[in-house]
């Protein structure tokens, strides 16, 4: 009887289990919503490193970094930076994190007998995929890295302001100190705008607790300096080095950064965070206009304003400058649709349903921006032509590059994707700057070139094999759009051109050309 009787309880677990589980669901379905939500981020972001693994040149510092630690560990003397170090210095800080979290993958391929070229390219992968929210998971910029941080602090802050402390989160300055130290220094005007809005507008701190707020924050900043002058000045190879103090000068006390580009003060708001918000935008201004009732959302908003608005005065201008604000202005969107919700009762499904249009058009945006990006880095996509013909058809052509053959990858190429993560050991690699023509000809066998530049070169040499890449969309107003002859429309709305080739060079047949190329000069 006992036999039976222990059976029957443990027959009776498996349905109590359940019914615990069904009952859990039903009395917590927001977590589940969490849950899911967050898997479908996963997804989304696993979808944006797959549909773009590769890397542009604001991107080329970290991620060769990452390679070298990777592949050649403490052995500095083969790292990239020493032959290519850029304009300014950057940080080592980020990728060695990275590094060292990936590093028992890459142990685990090669315990498997994964191939040196199939380890660079999963790898690759591996390494984005370690970064922080959708798209820019796969951008290993300092601001990605700096965003992981600032998320950390404004959690921090939103957390102070649901407790209504009295006292600056002490965390909040932490965080964003760590920031602004190892990886951006602007980021001491976000620093200061949450601060002079807690103490002057919201007053939710004394102003007298301002002496005691800079004394910890120069604390803070012992720890982060002393952490990058140590990893830094190893790797770098020179004492004292703390690269973010370089950028600082070069870019706002020098104010060098207009050498890439200017833009007019307005283009943040007008552009960069439309761009950014989406379909939250509109609930951003719900948010900041329901102020008197949501007086948080009110004092974020402000502070992301103060934030870009401070930045706007530097002439050059890039969306990943101010990155580190959307997490303000997502909170804000959504305490503005929380607001309408709660005091619009009978409209409730007329506003739930605009706020599930609104995340559907953010989705569908963003899904295109991907689309488009596929093919904005071709670069990338000839140099894994190169080192894996059999890759896809499109590749096929590379096979005829013979194994042991010289490469000179040039500016552009290198610029729009390639890295060391897409290096053979079966092919010797060139990026040697400033080399006229015939010299570029005379002392490789093979040319990595824009499709353009060649052309303008009267196409010396061999054509081996091209990738395309992006030249545009055509409007749906506008679907008879002419195109030129070389281009390919693509799901009826992207177009694409060969844009950068493989070229067998010919060393005879430029003795007469002189001069340095037009695309590397202006890189």
């Amino acid at each position: 009887m006992e036999q039976k009787g222990s059976s029957t309880r443990m027959a009776s677990k498996p349905e109590a289990r359940i019914t615990v589980i069904v009952n859990g669901l039903r009395q917590q379905p927001e977590i589940m919503a969490y849950r899911a939500a967050m898997a479908f981020l996963a997804v989304v972001m696993a979808l944006y490193v797959v549909a773009a693994p590769y890397t542009k040149v604001e991107e080329s510092f970290n991620v060769q970094a990452m390679h070298d630690m990777l592949f050649h560990g403490l052995d500095v003397s083969q790292y990239d930076h020493f032959e290519f170090p850029g304009v300014v210095p950057r940080t080592f800080v980020g990728a060695l994190m990275v590094s060292a979290i990936s590093w028992p993958f890459l142990v685990a391929m090669k315990a498997v007998g994964l191939s040196l070229v199939d380890q660079k390219w999963v790898m690759l992968h591996f390494v984005s995929f370690l970064f922080h929210s959708t798209f820019w998971t796969s951008r290993p910029l300092p601001n990605t890295f700096a965003l992981v941080l600032t998320n950390a602090g404004v959690a921090s802050y939103l957390d102070h302001l649901q407790t209504r402390s009295a006292t600056f989160p002490r965390a909040t300055t932490a965080w964003l100190t760590l920031a602004l130290i190892v990886f951006r220094s602007e980021l001491v005007l976000l620093a200061a705008a949450l601060f002079v809005v807690e103490v002057l507008v919201s007053r939710r701190t004394p102003p007298c607790a301002i002496p005691s707020w800079i004394l910890f924050a120069l604390v803070s900043a012992i720890g982060p300096l002393a952490l990058t002058l140590a990893v830094d000045s190893y790797f770098w190879q020179t004492p004292w080095m703390w690269p973010e103090l370089h950028v600082l000068l070069f870019n706002t006390v020098a104010n060098q950064s207009h050498r890439w580009g200017t833009s007019p003060w307005y283009a943040y708001f007008a552009a960069h965070l439309p761009k950014l918000l989406l379909g939250a935008l509109p609930w951003a201004l719900v948010g900041t206009s329901t102020g008197r009732r949501n007086g948080h959302a009110r004092s974020l908003a402000l502070v992301a304003v103060a934030y870009v608005g401070l930045y706007s005065f530097l002439p050059h201008k890039e969306t990943r400058f101010i990155i580190y604000v959307v997490p303000l202005l997502n909170a804000v969107a959504a305490m503005g649709a929380v607001r309408v919700l709660d005091t619009a009762p009978a409209w409730r499904r007329v506003v739930a349903i605009n706020i599930a249009v609104s995340l559907a058009v953010s989705l569908a945006v963003s899904l295109a921006f991907a689309a488009v990006s596929a093919w904005n880095y071709p670069g990338g996509d000839l140099m894994r032509c190169l080192v894996a013909p059999d890759s896809r058809p499109a590749c096929a052509w590379a096979a005829r590059v013979p194994t042991g053959a010289s490469v000179h990858v040039d500016v552009p190429v290198a610029q729009t994707g390639f890295s060391r993560f897409l290096e053979s050991p079966a092919l010797l690699y060139s990026k040697q700057e400033n080399l006229t023509v015939a010299e570029r000809h005379g002392r490789f066998e093979y040319l990595a070139v824009m499709h353009h530049i060649w052309v303008r070169e009267e196409e010396h040499g061999e054509l081996v094999g091209c990738v395309p890449c992006y030249k545009g969309v055509i409007r749906p107003w506008t679907r008879r759009e002419r195109q030129n002859g070389d281009e390919t429309v693509l799901g009826g709305w992207i177009k694409v051109a060969p844009c950068m080739c493989i070229v067998r060079a010919d060393p005879k047949g430029v003795d007469a050309a002189t001069g340095v190329d037009d695309g590397v000069a202006t890189a």
